[in-house]
């Protein structure tokens, strides 16, 4: 099997795994365990990832900041998704959670003056579009559902995320300190909220520790060092970013096998149009990369 073959098959399997954590997010919602909690304990997992990764984690005063920044945003955006997972489908969750891809050239321009293409415009446009499309209740009626609007703040706090997270890699922090600080933040505040506002779970079986076990080691844990193996394999940012977009699919052809959701006429619409949105954007991310390694001789 050649590198670029098995960095493809690498990416299907993050896409994969990112469509079916929105699986077990809807599972443990379904089961009754509150959003902090779940939180929690998703990200209490990343102390696996301190010992076998602390020769290379270097904390610092400005990482201890930049951690504490990204792992509110994280806080914010997994709680509202969990919120929003009560009354909304886990599939229609997915493609409104990967909306924020295209909310990202705007905070850029607001907070770092980068300029917004056309391409950027029309995925906007597309997004937009598919949103209020979601929003018609039998095709008819214009109803703005409180889940949506939650799990749209879910998203704009995977924006906020993103576009940070860029600018502090950029400034030469390290990918692993910051992966493990913005957890630890994550992990310990969503305990404080839990503890302080939620009841204690008490819905414990098989089906939902496998979900936390899932969200915490696959989810959380492993995937983000199989996309870094794949994209290191392909050598192809395009091929990378559109398979991984691929997220929300895995997550609606999941939830229609294993919880038996189905969607209306105007919802597969909206789908359509945002997953439209999506492509542009991630095509015109990766075409920016293109083009600045080609004028760096890269």
């Amino acid at each position: 099997m050649s590198k670029n073959t098995l960095g493809t098959i690498l990416l299907h399997i993050v896409a994969f795994l990112w469509g079916f954590s929105f699986i077990a997010q809807k599972v443990l919602v379904n089961a009754g365990f509150p959003p902090f909690y779940t939180t929690a304990f998703r990200f209490s997992f990343i102390f696996l990832l301190f010992f076998h990764f602390r020769k290379q984690i270097k904390i610092t005063k400005d990482t201890l900041l930049y951690g504490f920044a990204l792992g509110s945003m994280l806080l914010v955006a997994f709680a509202t998704q969990t919120i929003g997972l009560k009354d909304l489908d886990a599939s229609i969750s997915a493609f409104l959670t990967s909306s924020s891809i295209v909310a990202i050239p705007i905070l850029g321009a607001i907070f770092f003056r980068t300029p917004i293409t056309k391409y950027n415009i029309f995925a906007i446009f597309c997004t937009m579009i598919g949103i209020f499309i979601f929003n018609f209740q039998k095709g008819v009626s214009f109803i703005w559902s409180p889940s949506i609007l939650i799990t749209l703040l879910c998203s704009l706090g995977f924006t906020f995320h993103i576009v940070f997270s860029n600018h502090f890699l950029e400034k030469g922090e390290s990918p692993v300190t910051l992966h493990f600080l913005q957890s630890i933040f994550v992990a310990v505040l969503s305990w404080i909220f839990a503890l302080g506002f939620e009841t204690f779970p008490t819905t414990w079986n098989l089906t939902t520790i496998l979900a936390i076990l899932y969200l915490g080691i696959f989810a959380s844990l492993i995937n983000y060092g199989i996309q870094l193996l794949g994209q290191d394999l392909t050598k192809d940012p395009l091929k990378a970013g559109l398979i991984i977009s691929l997220e929300p699919a895995w997550a609606f052809i999941f939830a229609l096998l294993a919880l038996g959701e189905t969607l209306s006429i105007h919802k597969m619409l909206g789908i359509l149009f945002i997953s439209c949105g999506i492509i542009l954007c991630e095509w015109e991310a990766i075409k920016k990369t293109q083009l600045k390694n080609q004028k760096s001789g890269g």
